[in-house]
């Protein structure tokens, strides 16, 4: 009886003992997850930021093709 008693206090220690290192390693590791936290929204920003770059760039290509096409047409001799 005595026996059980101590593998049950046994027990309880090293419960207590494995939470204590759960709390301890949360604690250590909190301020590297704020850390992805915040990387991850500066990624996002600059993903949102890259994508506008990309339109803007898609817009001037086409912009440059109807300007290189209407001088083409306008450089063509009259076949009539």
């Amino acid at each position: 009886m005595i026996g059980r008693y101590a593998e049950a206090v046994t027990r309880m220690a090293e419960g207590s003992s494995l939470e204590q290192d759960l709390v301890e390693i949360k604690e250590k590791v909190e301020p590297a997850m704020a850390r992805l936290k915040e990387n991850d929204l500066v990624v996002q920003r600059e993903n949102e930021e890259l994508a506008q770059v990309e339109a803007q760039i898609a817009e001037l290509q086409a912009r440059r093709a109807l300007i290189l096409h209407a001088e083409m047409v306008r450089s063509r001799p009259d076949v009539n």
